[in-house]
């Protein structure tokens, strides 16, 4: 493994342990989430001959329409508390 796969993957781990104390502190205050990895949906449209464009829908009727790109992306949308 070379000096930027390890660095890279040191940036990956520290990525998703932020995603699950996230994903953590919602489920403590009676929220449900849900993480969508729309990056790779998105890739995989495209390399199947799609536009590489996805769409969500959330409950609270918010729709989103976002192509592929590099760039994060984080969607919050809280439609109900337990």
């Amino acid at each position: 493994m070379s000096g930027n796969d390890n660095t890279d993957a040191i940036r990956f781990e520290a990525v998703l342990e932020e995603l699950r104390r996230l994903v953590n502190e919602f489920t403590r205050i009676g929220v449900e989430v849900v993480l969508v990895g729309g990056q790779a949906l998105a890739a995989e449209q495209r390399e199947s001959g799609g536009s590489g464009v996805i769409m969500v829908r959330t409950e609270t009727g918010l729709f989103i329409e976002r192509g592929y790109s590099l760039e994060p992306d984080l969607l919050i949308d809280v439609s109900r508390a337990r």
